[in-house]
C-alpha cells in the first residue's frame, strides 16, 4: 500500500529536521575542537536541542498517522464484512447457488482485507525500525509491547524478552547529575506519560549489560479515535556526547585550565555567596589574597614551562592546607585567592601564617636547580558590614601589596585606618 500524502509530508519534514540537526551538532563539535566553548554552548542550547525536539515531534506524528491508517483499515474491513454477511443471508433465501458464489466473493474480499492489514502492519514495522531514535511502545498497563532496533541496542533487551515487562524493569535510569536511581510510574500508560513529560533533564540509562548512556526522553499517551488512552510511546535518544561537551564547557568557564582550580569568575561568585550569608545569617568569613615571591626568578631562569609546573605543584601544596569548606582559586598569574568560610579574624591570620609557612617549606626542583619560594598574603575580614565582592577583593589585594611593602613573605591584615593601607588606597 502506498503512503498517504500526510505520511509523505511527515517523512519529508523528518528527513529535513534530521539533516539539520546533524549539521548543527557537527558545528558544535567543531566549535569545541577550536576551543570556542561559549559559542559551542550557545549553539547547543539555542539550536541543537530545539532541532532534536523537532525530530521527535515528527516521529510522534508519523507513528500517530500509521496507527490511524491501521485503525481505518480495520473499521473498513468490519463494515464490509457486516454488509456482505447480510447480503449473503438475503440472497441465500432466493438461491442457494448464488449463495455459493457470494461466499466465494466474501472469501476473496476477506483475503484482500487481510492482505491490506498485513501490508499496513509491515509498513508500521518498517517505520518503527527505520527511525533513528529509540522507541518503546507500551500497553495501557505500562507494559512493554514493542521495541525498535535502537531501543534494543541501548537497553540490552530484545523484543521477545522485554514483551510484557514493566518499563522500569527494562529501563534502569538514574538522575544524570546525582546518579540517584529513579523509576517510572507503575499506574499505567497515563502515569508513565505524565512522568516522562516531567523528565525534561537528561537522565542516565543503565543498560542490561552495565553500559551507561545519558539520554533525553519524551513520552506521550496513545489514544483511540474516541480519545481513550490505549497505551503510550516513549522516544529517547543518546545525548552522552553533547552532555559531556556541555559539562566540559561549564567546567572550562569556571576553572583555570593550568591548575584545575576555580578561576576568578567562580571565586567572585563564591565571595557573593559568603557576603549573603554574612548579611542574612551574621556569619563571619575571611578572604586571603596570596601573591608568590620569587616566581619571576623561576620564570626568567628556567622559562615559562617551569613557571607553569611551579604553579601546578603549588596548587597542590595550597590545597593540602585547606579545610573542606574553604575555596582555593587561581586569580591569574602567580596570584591565588582563598575563602575561609565561618572563620573569624584571629583564626584567619593563623591559617594565613600556616599557608605562608607551607609555601616557604616547599622546594621547587627543575632540572639541576632548586628554588625557594615565598608568599605575601593579604587578609580581609568579611562581615555583615562588608561592601560588594569587588570592594572586598580590592581591599585584600591592597593588604597583599602592603605585605610586600613590609619586606615580602609575610601576612598583613586589612585595616581601614592603617597608614600603609591609606597610601595604597
Amino acid at each position: 500500500m502506498r503512503l498517504s500524502e500526510k505520511e509523505h509530508a511527515t517523512l519529508d519534514r523528518l528527513a529535513e529536521h534530521t539533516g539539520a540537526s546533524g549539521v548543527l551538532q557537527n558545528k558544535a563539535i567543531e566549535q569545541i575542537q577550536d576551543e570556542n566553548f561559549l559559542e559551542a554552548n550557545t549553539l547547543l542550547v539555542r539550536q541543537v536541542v530545539p532541532a532534536q525536539d523537532r525530530v521527535i515531534d515528527e516521529l510522534s506524528n508519523l507513528l500517530t498517522l500509521a496507527r490511524e491508517a491501521s485503525k481505518n483499515a480495520v473499521m473498513a474491513a468490519d463494515r464490509a464484512y457486516r454488509l456482505t454477511h447480510g447480503l449473503m443471508i438475503a440472497l441465500g433465501i432466493v438461491a442457494t447457488g448464488l449463495g455459493v458464489l457470494i461466499a466465494r466473493a466474501v472469501t476473496r474480499r476477506t483475503e484482500r482485507i487481510e492482505s491490506a492489514l498485513a501490508d499496513e502492519k509491515t509498513r508500521a514495522e518498517v517505520t518503527l525500525h527505520s527511525i533513528g531514535e529509540a522507541v518503546i511502545t507500551m500497553d495501557v498497563e505500562g507494559r512493554v509491547d514493542r521495541l525498535n532496533k535502537i531501543a534494543q541496542e541501548m537497553t540490552g533487551w530484545n523484543e521477545q524478552e522485554a514483551h510484557g515487562m514493566l518499563l522500569d524493569e527494562v529501563m534502569k535510569v538514574a538522575i544524570a547529575t546525582t546518579q540517584e536511581d529513579i523509576g517510572f510510574a507503575t499506574d499505567g500508560a497515563d502515569g508513565v506519560a505524565d512522568q516522562g513529560a516531567q523528565a525534561a533533564q537528561p537522565v542516565r540509562l543503565i543498560a542490561r549489560d552495565g553500559r551507561e548512556f545519558t539520554i533525553e526522553q519524551n513520552v506521550a499517551p496513545i489514544r483511540d479515535t474516541s480519545g481513550q488512552v490505549i497505551g503510550s510511546v516513549m522516544v529517547f535518544r543518546d545525548v552522552s556526547r553533547s552532555h559531556e561537551l556541555s559539562r566540559k564547557l561549564s567546567w572550562a568557564a569556571s576553572h583555570d585550565a593550568l591548575t584545575g582550580l576555580p578561576n576568578r569568575r567562580q571565586f567572585e561568585r563564591r565571595i557573593a555567596e559568603m557576603l549573603d550569608t554574612a548579611r542574612l545569617e551574621r556569619k563571619r568569613h575571611a578572604l586571603l589574597y596570596l601573591d608568590l615571591d620569587q616566581f619571576k626568578v623561576v620564570n626568567d631562569t628556567c622559562g615559562h614551562v617551569a613557571g607553569d609546573e611551579l604553579l601546578r605543584q603549588l596548587a597542590g601544596v595550597l590545597t593540602s592546607t585547606m579545610r573542606s569548606s574553604d575555596t582555593l582559586a587561581r586569580l591569574g598569574g602567580d596570584e591565588f585567592g582563598i575563602l575561609l568560610e565561618r572563620c573569624g579574624t584571629d583564626n584567619a591570620l593563623a591559617i594565613a601564617e600556616k599557608i605562608r609557612q607551607a609555601v616557604v617549606d616547599f622546594r621547587f626542583v627543575w632540572q639541576d636547580k632548586v628554588f625557594e619560594i615565598g608568599a605575601s598574603i593579604g587578609v580581609m575580614a568579611i562581615s555583615e558590614t562588608s561592601e560588594g565582592a569587588a570592594a572586598v577583593m580590592s581591599a585584600a589585594d591592597v593588604a597583599c601589596y602592603a605585605a610586600k611593602d613590609r619586606g615580602r613573605n609575610c601576612v598583613h591584615l586589612y585595616l581601614p585606618d592603617d597608614e600603609v593601607m591609606s597610601r595604597r588606597m
